[in-house]
C-alpha cells in the first residue's frame, strides 16, 4: 500500500496519541521514537553514515507505524478498553525488531494484528480469554494461538507448540462446534535482517513477496502441521515487505505489501467449506 509521508506522519502521531491516551505509552518508547524518525527523514544532515542511519530508522519506522495504524483502526471499531491487557505489552521492546530474539511486544502486537483482521472481516473478536484470541466467526467460536515465528529452524517448534496449546482449550469448551486456528507471521524468515528491496514497481515488489513468501511454504510445508490434531482447521501463515521503488527518473518512494494464505489440515468437507467461506475476507486486506 501507498502512503503519502505527511499521511503516514499524522496518522502515525494519532495512533500513538491513542495509545497515549488510553495510558499504555510514555515518550520513552519505541512508537514516540518512530514518530520522530519519520518526522525527521530529509531533515538529516551529517556524513553518508548518518544519512544511511536515518533512512534505516525511516525505513524501520514505516513499518511498524503501518502496523501500529491497522490495529488502531481497527480497535477504534469497537471498546478498546477490553484490549488495554493487550495493549499495555505492545510498547515495550527494541526499536528494530530483529535486534532481539526475544520480544514479547512484538509478539502481543502480532495477536492485535490478527485480532484487527478478524475485526476488520466482520468477526467479534476477545482478546481476554484462556487463548491469544477467541473469535465469533460464522456461528462458530473459533480459538487463535499466534506465533511470530525468528527463524525457519523455530517454524515446527512454534507451530506444535501453538497445537498443543488449541488441544487444550478445545478440550476445555464443551461444544462440538468450536474449532481452532495457529496463526504464524515469517516475516523474519524470509527477510531475517529487516532488508529492504530496491525495485522498479509496486507490481514488480508484490510479485517478488509472493515468489519469496509462497515459495518458503511450498518447499517447507511439514512444517506448518507439526502437531497437526482434530479441531484444529489449519495454519493461516502471514508476511509482509517493503522496498524502495525507483524507476531511475523519480524519487523513490517506500512502498509496503502483506501477503496471506491458509494451509488446511485433515479436515472434513464441511469444514473445509467453512474454512473456504470466511478466509479471504480474512486474507485480502488492504492496508
Amino acid at each position: 500500500m501507498v502512503k503519502e509521508g505527511e499521511e503516514l506522519a499524522k496518522q502515525g502521531r494519532e495512533a500513538v496519541e491513542w495509545l497515549r491516551t488510553l495510558g499504555v505509552s510514555t515518550p520513552a518508547d519505541r512508537y514516540h521514537g518512530y514518530v520522530r524518525a519519520v518526522e525527521a527523514f530529509g531533515k538529516i544532515q551529517g556524513d553518508d553514515a548518518a544519512v544511511r542511519k536515518a533512512a534505516d530508522s525511516f525505513v524501520n519506522a514505516n513499518a511498524e507505524l503501518y502496523e501500529l495504524i491497522r490495529v488502531r483502526t481497527a480497535l477504534l471499531q469497537v471498546d478498546s478498553q477490553g484490549y488495554l491487557n493487550t495493549l499495555k505489552q505492545i510498547s515495550q521492546g527494541q526499536p528494530f525488531r530483529h535486534i532481539a530474539e526475544n520480544d514479547p511486544g512484538r509478539d502481543y502486537l502480532f495477536e492485535m494484528s490478527i485480532a484487527a483482521r478478524l475485526l476488520n472481516a466482520g468477526h467479534e473478536v476477545d482478546l481476554n480469554q484462556i487463548a491469544d484470541i477467541v473469535a465469533q466467526v460464522n456461528g462458530r467460536k473459533i480459538y487463535v494461538e499466534a506465533k511470530r515465528i525468528k527463524s525457519a529452524n523455530k517454524l515446527a517448534s512454534r507451530v506444535s507448540e501453538a497445537n498443543k496449546q488449541l488441544k487444550k482449550r478445545l478440550a476445555q469448551d464443551s461444544s462440538s462446534t468450536s474449532r481452532g486456528i495457529v496463526a504464524v507471521n515469517i516475516t523474519d524468515v524470509i527477510t531475517p535482517n529487516c532488508e529492504t528491496v530496491l525495485i522498479q514497481s509496486e507490481r514488480n515488489l508484490r510479485d517478488k513477496h509472493s515468489r519469496v513468501f509462497n515459495g518458503f511454504i511450498t518447499d517447507s510445508p511439514e512444517p506448518f502441521h507439526k502437531g497437526e490434531q482434530s479441531k484444529c482447521l489449519g495454519a493461516f501463515i502471514e508476511s509482509s515487505w517493503q522496498g524502495w521503488i525507483w524507476d531511475g527518473d523519480s524519487d523513490p518512494r517506500l512502498f509496503f505489501c502483506r501477503g496471506a494464505t491458509f494451509k488446511l489440515y485433515r479436515v472434513t468437507q464441511s469444514e473445509k467449506d467453512y474454512v473456504r467461506d470466511f478466509i479471504p475476507k480474512l486474507a485480502n486486506q488492504f492496508g
